[in-house]
């Protein structure tokens, strides 16, 4: 049986020769007015015997993989029980595994004690992708981001701590020109 995907199914464009895992579907904020990626999917977290069943498979198809994106939106989301499980089993399926990573939110960051941050790491999930999307707050608000200046400072702080690696999204134009200014003097 193959690795089984819910569509559409994204990843950032770095992950794109990597073994993608679909821990969740969908994402939990999914209110952003900006990100339509997510719109056909509702968030749910996949059973664990189902996640379990794509990495046996993979392990199968693909036996040499050393780096995996753990999918959809967010699967940071997930109690850190699933995660431990979910990254323990890549480890042991995979032997060559070298690197896990995955989307993650400011939230997704912040709601993970220090030493949860650290545990994914020293269990190989060692690189999460963020959209920080503008340093300014009222454009963050304007685009219902669900996060502002501050709380992205926290959550960068606290993977920056726990030794995690964060490849972080900026949109250019996203304040439009009205509010462009703001934007890059926020941004910076």
């Amino acid at each position: 049986m193959p690795v089984y995907y819910d569509m559409p199914l994204y990843r950032p464009p770095s992950e794109g020769n990597n073994l993608i895992i679909q821990a969740t579907l969908g994402c939990s904020a999914n209110y952003c007015t900006f990100c339509s990626m997510y719109k056909t999917k509702s968030y749910t977290a996949r059973p664990q015997e189902q996640v379990f069943t794509d990495i046996e498979a993979a392990a199968r198809d693909w036996p040499d993989a050393n780096r995996v994106f753990l999918a959809d939106g967010d699967a940071l989301t997930l109690p850190m029980d699933d995660l431990r499980a979910i990254l323990d089993k890549l480890h042991d399926a995979l032997p060559n595994l070298a690197r896990v990573s995955s989307y993650a939110t400011p939230k997704n960051l912040i709601d993970k004690t220090a030493d949860e941050l650290a545990e994914l790491k020293q269990r190989k999930l060692n690189l999460v992708y963020m959209g920080i999307e503008s340093g300014s707050t009222p454009v963050l608000k304007r685009v219902i981001k669900g996060a502002s200046q501050k709380t992205h400072a926290m959550a960068l702080d606290k993977a920056r701590d726990a030794g995690l690696k964060v490849s972080a999204t900026l949109i250019l134009g996203l304040a439009g020109q009205a509010g462009w200014e703001q934007h890059i003097a926020d941004t910076a």
